[in-house]
C-alpha cells in the first residue's frame, strides 16, 4: 500500500498547558474531510491523550475514507499505570476495528521522556536534561543504568502488544506523521508499512508486529 499521511493533534497536555483546547466535533469532521479531500491523504495520524477524542477523530477520519493510525500520546504516568491506560486504548482501538474501521494502533511516541519511571529526572525538562548531559553516557555504568531504563520502556509497549488485538505498531518513520508532505493531486508519496505477524489469540483480522520499539 502506498500511504500519504498527515497527523492530526486532537490535544496533548503538557506542563498543565494543552496543545488543543477546543475540540468541535462539526470542527474535526470538516477538518478531516479537507485531509482527506484537498491534502489527497489516504492516512491520518490521530494523536492525543484523552481517547474520548482520538475516538471522535478516528469515526470522522474513516468515514472520510482514510486509515486511522490510532497514536495515544501519555505523560507523566508511571510504567503500571501506563501500561493499563494503553491497554484500555487498545481495547477501544479494537472495537473500531470491529465497527469497520481501518485501523493502527500506534504505541510510544518517546513515552521514555514523557512518561515517568523510565528516565531519571522530574518532569520532561528533568528527563531531557539527563539524556542530554554527556556524563550520562560517559561511563559504562551510566550507559547500562540509562539502557536498563529504556528497555522497561520497550517492556511496557511488548506487554500492551500481547494484549492489543487490532493491529498495532510501534511509533517509528513509517507511521503517517513521518510522511506529512502534501503531494500533488493524483500521486502518492511512498511511505513504509509495518511488517506484522499473526497476534497470538487475536481475533479475525487480528494482528500485530513482532516487538515495539521504545
Amino acid at each position: 500500500m502506498q500511504t500519504l499521511g498527515i497527523n492530526y493533534d486532537t490535544g496533548v497536555v503538557v506542563g498543565g498547558t494543552s496543545t488543543r483546547v477546543d475540540f468541535d466535533d462539526g470542527t474535526v469532521r470538516r477538518e478531516l474531510e479537507i485531509i482527506a479531500g484537498d491534502l489527497h491523504a489516504n492516512a491520518v495520524r490521530v494523536t492525543g491523550d484523552r481517547v474520548d477524542r482520538l475516538e471522535a477523530a478516528a469515526r470522522h477520519a474513516s468515514a472520510a475514507g482514510m486509515q486511522v493510525w490510532f497514536s495515544p500520546f501519555l505523560s507523566d504516568l508511571g510504567p503500571d499505570e501506563l501500561v493499563e491506560r494503553l491497554a484500555g486504548i487498545a481495547e477501544r482501538a479494537e472495537r473500531l476495528r470491529r465497527a469497520g474501521v481501518d485501523i493502527v494502533l500506534v504505541l510510544g511516541g518517546e513515552i521514555s521522556l514523557f512518561c515517568s519511571g523510565f528516565v531519571p529526572g522530574e518532569g520532561l525538562q528533568g528527563r531531557l536534561a539527563t539524556m542530554t548531559d554527556p556524563a550520562t553516557w560517559s561511563t559504562p555504568d551510566g550507559r547500562a543504568a540509562l539502557e536498563a531504563s529504556l528497555a522497561r520502556a520497550r517492556d511496557a509497549l511488548r506487554t500492551v502488544a500481547t494484549r492489543a488485538r487490532a493491529p498495532a505498531t510501534p511509533a517509528w518513520p513509517g507511521s503517517p506523521s513521518a510522511c506529512s508532505t502534501p503531494s500533488p493531486p493524483g500521486t502518492r508519496r511512498r511511505c513504509p508499512t509495518p511488517a506484522r505477524t499473526p497476534a497470538a489469540g487475536g481475533g479475525p483480522g487480528g494482528t500485530r508486529t513482532s516487538g515495539p520499539r521504545r
